[in-house]
């Protein structure tokens, strides 16, 4: 009976300290959920002075008709390549997403919604990181020019330092996002919200990383960065009339991009492209691409690798055109709810 009574006892006392144990991570993890929203603010506030000192420095210094320090004149046509969309990051940052930020940042699945409502912006870090590899040649082959460029702005950092927080800055959402994930699941067992913009950073991250090889696209008539969100990208057999080809086939939000792919190397011959709303499909193994324009004959029959691959590339493009078809709907009728 005392036996009983002594392990009743040394139970109790052994689940009283795992309590107390479990309430000390909890407190800990809600401080670390804090300590961690406000890095991601202190950071978004860094990062905003760095762009501005790209663009109140360096990219106005080109804008000078009479510069502190001579450009040469071939590097004043190669301006654009440096820079890129930099300008247009800025101002999404610094007029719309510091603010959604700071003014949720009391809760972390709030300040998680702001990264998932605003995927579709996130998406001109792609266009960004697409070209960096010309702007890293274009800045090295004038180092002379922007080393003293930098001394006269009186920056410590060089440009290389300031034109690498862009890509820099969605890997430090990712790392952010992740701790945070980490913690509030900690102290809450499931946080969807959060869960998503988790998803929703390593997208991007993984899109505009797969941008530095579809932006070599050989042969391509235009920027490819144009034509919005890569929404799929596989290898397609087709058959247009008799011969069939094997395509590696990239899905925009706008096009339909059809490329042969090299062997030799991670690049890609384009060959033609079909705008997103200028075709219907036709469901089966294979299936059909039909065009909608007017006097045009053109049905492509697809089909993918395996099964699979053939069901993958059919729901994608169904659930794209189905999109599309509910956008233009509601243009055409717009409701009276604005509600988000």
């Amino acid at each position: 009976m005392a036996f009983a009574r002594l392990a009743s006892f040394r139970k109790s006392i052994k689940e009283k300290r795992e309590q107390q144990e479990q309430e000390k991570k909890r407190l800990k993890c809600q401080q670390e959920v804090k300590h961690i929203i406000l890095e991601i603010l202190d950071t978004e506030e860094s990062y905003i002075k760095n762009l501005e000192i790209v663009i109140d420095g360096y990219m106005q210094h080109f804008r000078e008709p009479n510069p502190i320090v001579s450009i040469p004149d071939d590097l004043k046509i190669r301006a654009r390549l440096i820079f890129n969309n930099i300008e247009e990051i800025y101002s999404f940052h610094k007029d719309y997403f510091f603010m959604l930020l700071k003014d949720n940042s009391d809760c972390p699945n709030k300040l998680a919604k702001q990264f998932v409502r605003c995927e579709s912006e996130f998406h001109m870090y792609s266009k960004y990181c697409s070209k960096r590899e010309f702007s890293v040649i274009i800045v090295r082959r004038y180092s002379d020019y922007f080393e003293n460029l930098s001394r006269e702005l009186g920056q410590k950092h060089t440009i290389e330092f300031f034109l690498m927080q862009p890509p820099q800055q969605m890997f430090r959402y990712k790392l952010l996002l992740d701790r945070l994930v980490e913690n509030v699941h900690a102290i809450e067992r499931e946080s969807p919200m959060l869960d998503e913009a988790s998803k929703v950073i390593k997208r991007i991250v993984a899109e505009a990383n797969f941008f530095k090889c579809v932006d070599g696209i050989f042969k391509y008539p235009g920027d490819i960065t144009e034509q919005g969100k890569l929404i799929h990208h596989d290898f397609l057999n087709c058959k247009n009339k008799k011969k069939w080809v094997r395509y590696y086939v990239f899905m925009f939000k706008y096009i339909l991009l059809f490329t042969i792919k090299s062997r030799s190397e991670n690049r890609y011959l384009y060959q033609r492209q079909i705008p997103m709303n200028k075709f219907k499909i036709e469901k089966g193994d294979p299936f059909k691409i039909i065009s909608t324009e007017t006097h045009s004959d053109l049905i492509i029959v697809c089909r993918g690798d395996n099964q699979e691959s053939n069901h993958n590339w059919l729901e994608k493009i169904q659930n794209e055109l189905k999109l599309q078809e509910e956008f233009a709907a509601e243009l055409q009728n717009p409701t009276d709810d604005i509600s988000i």
